[in-house]
């Protein structure tokens, strides 16, 4: 049963919730398809009326985060709408109108780098939903598109990423008022294995380091300052000029993975190859776009790929390796020439694994610095190391 009466932004904030799960309706004499709904947590403004023979009960707005005036401007230009006809019923949209609500516009204009997340959504939830009514979409049918990414021999990684757009989509969707589901909840996912062990054998390490130097570019450069400090693809292509000391030997990573700043002693071929790069950017990165100005590379793939191409002239069947794989390619040589001492191992490629013990073990910082030189020397000349 509705209750109406003149609604104050006073009066709705001090209205009671309700005390059990039956829905407290209070309608707005000022404009009458303004409704406030009041449950048990939460205080909702709706727009209710009827359109083209359809009854409309869309979420607009929640109490007190709105401006009662805001929810009455509101209702006044969706009534306007509805006699130009350009009105369009929230239960009717279809998902491409509501990724480009809802969705697009954060990752367009919120994202650095907008390109995968964009890419995914079309890949996936335009591509099997994208024409269907918002409200037509189920888990069954959510289901049978992600076994037939399975039969497409898709890796699960992929799948579980491409789904997780349309699963943001209608947590929002659930918000607003337009769907009460998520179809994408509690799908059968396949598992994804964090267990790889791809890496460069020692026959091949000084051929890849041999193959980034002759492809000679920013790119390349990237490659290689990961395959020789084991630095994640990320932190390498937004190094800046002003992260580097003025000596060389130390570089500083302010964005990392656990999101704190982290400090790498640097080898002596890194030195060298920072040198060389600091003297000849255009920007303040380290790694400079060549399309934007004021931008860092978005990733050194192309270099990547060609360099495994020239691994492939040489004889190398490195196919399946990985940026990624550069890290632990440098982790297991370090392990090699430390004696496998997962404490330095840790040290050298930041990470808070494999034991908790390394917060209590303490290296002084020429020693770090001989373990880094170390395992570069064990990445490039293998043999040199056997020798001594």
């Amino acid at each position: 049963m509705i209750h109406r009466k003149h609604m104050t932004e006073k009066s709705n904030r001090n209205e009671p919730y309700s005390e059990n799960h039956k829905v407290i309706i209070i309608g707005d004499t000022v404009e009458r398809s303004l409704h406030l709904h009041i449950s048990k947590f939460k205080k909702t403004y709706r727009f209710v009326t009827s359109y083209k023979g359809k009854r409309i009960n869309d979420s607009i707005g929640e109490c007190p985060a709105t401006k009662l005036s805001d929810m009455r401007n509101d209702v006044k230009t969706k009534r306007v709408e509805m006699i130009n006809g350009s009105y369009q019923i929230k239960s009717l949209q279809t998902v491409n109108q509501a990724l480009d609500t809802y969705l697009v516009p954060y990752y367009k204009n919120c994202v650095k780098d907008p390109k995968s997340a964009l890419s995914s959504i079309n890949r996936f939830a335009r591509k099997y939903f994208g024409e269907m009514l918002i409200t037509d979409v189920d888990h069954d049918l959510a289901q049978s598109k992600v076994f037939e990414l399975i039969a497409e021999e898709k890796a699960p990684e992929t799948i579980r990423k491409l789904v997780l757009y349309p699963k943001k989509l209608y947590k929002k969707l659930i918000k607003y008022g337009d769907v009460v589901v998520n179809p994408f909840d509690d799908l059968d996912l396949p598992k994804v294995s964090n267990i790889r062990d791809v890496t460069l054998s020692p026959e091949q390490r000084p051929d890849w380091f041999k193959c980034c130097i002759a492809e000679n570019s920013v790119g390349a450069d990237a490659v290689l300052i990961q395959y020789l400090q084991a630095l994640r693809v990320n932190e390498a292509i937004s190094i800046k000029v002003s992260d580097i000391s003025a000596d060389f030997k130390t570089l500083k990573l302010p964005e990392t993975k656990s999101r704190k700043a982290q400090y790498v002693a640097t080898c002596s071929f890194v030195q060298e190859l920072l040198k060389r790069r600091v003297s000849s950017t255009w920007n303040e990165f380290v790694f400079p776009s060549e399309k934007y100005t004021d931008r860092h590379i978005t990733s050194p793939r192309g270099a990547f790929n060609r360099i495994k191409k020239r691994m492939a002239v040489l004889g190398h069947d490195i196919s399946t390796l990985t940026q990624h794989d550069q890290r632990r390619t440098s982790s297991s040589a370090c392990a090699e020439v430390t004696g496998g001492d997962v404490h330095m191992v840790a040290k050298h490629i930041r990470h808070s694994n494999p034991s908790i013990l390394h917060r209590y073990v303490h290296y002084q910082s020429d020693a770090v610095a001989a373990v880094s030189e170390a395992t570069a020397q064990a990445l490039i000349n293998p043999k040199l190391n056997e020798e001594k």
